[in-house]
């Protein structure tokens, strides 16, 4: 009692009141928590917008990579196969010249030989 006397007490000095407890309105509460739920509700949704924007921004960096990459694969896969076609059409010119001189040169022998 001596303790509820004191509290009930007005004092001048506000530095040494003592804060009395008081019961919140449940409507009160309610409502701060229904908006504390909508702002992390807004935070989560935000945190996983952004983590999927990064994912995508990621993906396409990749994408875009293998698709150069792909390209330049082609590119040089075509390059190696003219360069094979070209260097079979020279050998082939190459192995009918001397097929040509062999033939001639032949030809030149023995007519040296039958005369």
């Amino acid at each position: 009692e001596e303790e509820h006397n004191r509290r009930m007490l007005v004092n001048p000095d506000a530095g040494r009141a003592i804060p009395q407890q008081i019961d919140p309105d449940k409507r009160e509460v309610a409502k701060i928590q229904g908006e504390l739920r909508q702002l992390l509700d807004q935070q989560v949704l935000e945190k996983k917008i952004a983590k999927r924007m990064e994912k995508k921004k990621t993906v396409q960096q990749e994408r875009y990579f293998l698709d150069s990459l792909h390209r330049q694969l082609v590119q040089d896969r075509n390059y190696r196969q003219k360069q094979k076609l070209k260097n079979k059409h020279d050998l082939m010119a190459n192995w009918e010249k001397q097929a040509s001189v062999a033939k001639k040169y032949a030809e030149v022998r023995k007519k040296m030989y039958v005369q």
